[in-house]
């Protein structure tokens, strides 16, 4: 009974943990045009990321077709990998007196020659580990965008 209750006291304090780091996308915006085989600039961050309850591990950059009018599940593949690598987001530099933004990194990465023109969907996957125990965490924050 001891262990049901102590269970039932840590779930919503595992669920707050992951909760807390999340992963999204602030450029390019969705709807944006990317050019192959032109370096455009990908910023990620982590907007809720406790870094003393979390240790990045890496993200994956990756641009998928969207040939019908749905974009594939990104569970069901990554398409083409435009970064593969750490993760180090960073705060950004604050005016005087006002708060740092949220941890970012920017990446510079160019859509291969290859790819179809059209509505694709660039993705971020991240892979970070949370809380004391070091529990994996998979996330993938993804937005529609035109390539040409």
């Amino acid at each position: 009974m001891k262990r049901l209750l102590a269970l039932l006291l840590l779930a919503p304090l595992a669920a707050v943990a992951s909760a807390s780091v999340q992963i999204a996308i602030k450029s390019p915006r969705p709807g944006a045009t990317l050019h192959r085989q032109r370096p455009s600039e990908m910023v990620v961050q982590t907007p809720n990321n406790d870094t003393t309850a979390a240790r990045e591990v890496s993200l994956v950059l990756s641009v998928v077709p969207c040939p019908e009018s749905a974009c594939p599940n990104a569970g069901d593949g990554l398409g083409t990998v435009l970064y593969a690598g750490p993760f180090r987001p960073v705060a950004p530099a604050a005016a005087p007196g006002a708060p740092a933004g949220p941890p970012e990194q920017a990446f510079q990465v160019d859509v291969p020659a290859s790819f179809p023109v059209g509505p694709a969907e660039l993705l971020a996957t991240h892979f970070v580990l949370t809380g004391d125990n070091l529990s994996p965490l998979l996330q993938i924050a993804g937005e529609v965008v035109f390539v040409v």
